[in-house]
C-alpha cells in the first residue's frame, strides 16, 4: 500500500521549472487581477448624463498613437495568455470609436 502511494506521488511530481512557471502566472493573476477587475467596471452613477460611447468626441489631430502588447501565443502560456490579442484588438477598436486617446 506504501510503495503504491509513493508512486503516485512520484508521478506526480512537478519539476522546478513548473513550479515556478506557474508560480509566475499565479503571482501575475494576482497583482494584475485586481486592476482589470477594476478597469472593466461600468459607471455606477445614474445622473441621466451621456455616456462616453454616446458622446461626440472631437476630431484627432496628429499622427496616430501606436499602442503595442507582448502576446505569448504558442508554448506552456498560450492557455493563460491566448486570448490577450483579441482582448488588445477589441480595445483598441472600443477606444477608437469613442474619440481615440
Amino acid at each position: 500500500m506504501r510503495s503504491r502511494q509513493r508512486n503516485r506521488l512520484v508521478a506526480n511530481a512537478v519539476s522546478r521549472r513548473q513550479f515556478l512557471e506557474r508560480a509566475g502566472l499565479l503571482t501575475g493573476a494576482v497583482l494584475l487581477g485586481p486592476s482589470i477587475l477594476a478597469a472593466c467596471g461600468g459607471d455606477d452613477d445614474d445622473d441621466g448624463g451621456t455616456s462616453a460611447a454616446t458622446s461626440t468626441a472631437p476630431a484627432p489631430q496628429g499622427p496616430p498613437i501606436k499602442v503595442g502588447g507582448m502576446v505569448s501565443s504558442s508554448g506552456a502560456q498560450k492557455a493563460v495568455l491566448g486570448g490577450t490579442g483579441t482582448v488588445l484588438e477589441a480595445w483598441a477598436e472600443h477606444v477608437n470609436n469613442t474619440g481615440g486617446l
